[in-house]
């Protein structure tokens, strides 16, 4: 039922990563030079944030539901192209009263995970705004950005291809990747946090031999052999 990216994504051209990313990381370490990715999970409450986190970090899902009230961080080490790769997710309360208080840590995000519940489809409507004020606060970084529709499970196949549909349309006009997910069955989960951490990743490279940034330490990484 749960299909992946799709042709309408901004970065569908991306499905792997790009030449000259490969070719640095097989000659070079680059781990040094990175910091640590932030992926900020948010969207309304009770969408299932904190059970996606938690379905990945610890391969777990609570079947009852208990409220995020304050923000949950977790820190992942990815091994990607032979290079360590760090990955902070940072999961936001979604309840409105707790909004002035968390939007300033929506700053600095490399990716925007943007979560709404496939069975309320108020909540897709919620994440233009969710999306919109994390833009707001990452106004000069360009993130990432992707839309993610959970608890697949709950739906029949016709309710699900036609509220999908709909989400992609969404997920278009923000210019963000669309993808459904289960975090009670774990589907397409994994697939997700692959995807972004690898667009991450391979944009984090590109930024750094970019011609402006790479003659600040050229000198130092052309002379570095891999470990």
């Amino acid at each position: 039922m749960v299909s992946s990216y799709s042709i309408t994504s901004p970065y569908s051209k991306i499905q792997d990563f790009n030449s000259k990313t490969k070719v640095v990381c097989e000659n070079t370490d680059l781990s040094m030079f990175f910091d640590q990715c932030k992926v900020i999970f948010i969207g309304d409450e009770k969408c299932g944030k904190t059970s996606l986190v938690n379905r990945f970090t610890l391969s777990s899902f609570e079947q009852e539901y208990k409220p995020t009230l304050d923000i949950n961080y977790n820190l992942k080490y990815f091994d990607v192209l032979n290079t360590e790769y760090n990955v902070g997710f940072w999961d936001m309360p979604g309840q409105e009263s707790l909004k002035l208080i968390t939007r300033s840590h929506f700053k600095n995000a490399n990716v925007i995970v943007v979560v709404f519940d496939l069975t309320r489809p108020q909540t897709l409507m919620n994440a233009i705004k969710w999306m919109e004020e994390a833009l707001a606060e990452n106004d000069k970084s360009n993130p990432l950005r992707f839309i993610v529709g959970n608890k697949s499970d709950l739906l029949s196949k016709k309710a699900f291809e036609g509220l999908e549909a709909h989400a992609r349309i969404i997920a278009q006009d923000l210019d963000a990747e669309y993808i459904s997910v289960s975090s009670k069955e774990g589907t397409e989960v994994n697939n997700l946090f692959r995807r972004f951490t690898s667009l991450a990743f391979d944009k984090s490279v590109q930024k750094l031999i970019m011609p402006s940034d790479y003659n600040k330490v050229k000198n130092n990484i052309s002379n570095m052999p891999k470990s």
